[in-house]
Order: C-alpha cells, then structure tokens, then sequence
C-alpha cells in the first residue's frame, strides 16, 4: 500500500520481489487450470423428502 512502511521482516527487497513473482506465477498456473462451474437448481427440489413417492411437496 503506498504511504505504508512494511513490516520488519529482515527480507531484502530483492527476496521480496522475488517470492511475490513466484506467489504471483503460481496463481496464475492454478487459475489458468480451473473451469468455470454454473449450477441450475430447482429451489422446490430441496424441499422434496427423499424416497417420497410423491410428485412434490405437500
């Protein structure tokens, strides 16, 4: 954050940039793997008793 002092870690600035490129490449490996997931659900559905016979709830 600009106008912040980091804390006291004993880490030179270079370690520093280094680790968050690695953090930074990392994520992106993992981000780029994941696919998107889109969920339709019948809200009426969570209400049927499991087993039940019947054509709903009621």
């Amino acid at each position: 954050m600009p106008g912040r002092e980091p804390a006291s870690s004993g880490v030179t600035p270079e370690v520093a940039k280094a680790r968050l490129a690695s953090r930074m490449e990392r994520q992106r490996r993992v981000l780029a793997s994941v696919r998107s997931l889109i969920l339709l659900l019948d809200e009426l559905a969570l209400y049927f008793e499991v087993g039940r016979g019947g054509a709903g709830p009621g």
